[in-house]
């Protein structure tokens, strides 16, 4: 986990990123928990700037919008992409095996703030599954949306992780 301080804008914030290289296996709750640790006693800009669009893509290659985007989003990542077969439907986390995260408020590449793996059942909690970070790239304007879509999603489990809980309460205060 890398991060640097980026521009102010209304305030501080900060652009985390991590990248797997070396195909060491980290999962998401890992990661942020690397982020709960990298911004601890620090403040930043609590607002967020996004429009999230969550893609799962199937073992057949097909992609699926998982989440509820907005009208706009959708418009605005229809014209972005360039993939084969984009369906607008909910399927069960088993049957996803990738998954990626656009923020449409950027444009192009710059919009994809997560990519990963999915790993099902998860040790233990058969209602959730594993994400094995791929590239994590966003600032603390996307984290916390990010974080409330994975929970929303079951790909974030938060119940064992102090660090993320303390992390989503940040954005609170």
């Amino acid at each position: 986990m890398s991060e640097k301080n980026c521009p102010k804008v209304d305030g501080e914030f900060y652009h985390l990123c991590y990248e797997n290289k070396d195909h060491k296996a980290m999962s998401l709750e890992d990661c942020l928990t690397g982020v709960s640790e990298r911004l601890r006693g620090k403040s930043w800009a609590k607002d967020q700037r996004t429009d999230l669009v969550v893609i799962g893509t199937d073992e057949t290659g097909v992609d699926y919008v998982l989440n509820s985007p907005t009208i706009e989003a959708l418009d605005t990542f229809s014209e972005d992409y360039d993939g084969g077969m984009l369906v607008l439907k909910r399927i069960s986390n088993d049957r996803v095996k990738t998954v990626t995260v656009r923020n449409m408020v950027l444009r192009g590449k710059e919009s994809i703030i997560f990519e990963g793996k999915v790993v099902v059942p998860r040790d233990g909690d058969a209602d959730y599954v594993t994400l094995l970070v791929e590239k994590f790239s966003m600032t603390t304007h996307e984290l916390k949306s990010f974080m409330d879509e994975m929970m929303a999603l079951h790909m974030l489990n938060v119940a064992t992780y102090p660090a993320i809980r303390l992390l989503r309460s940040k954005y609170s205060e």
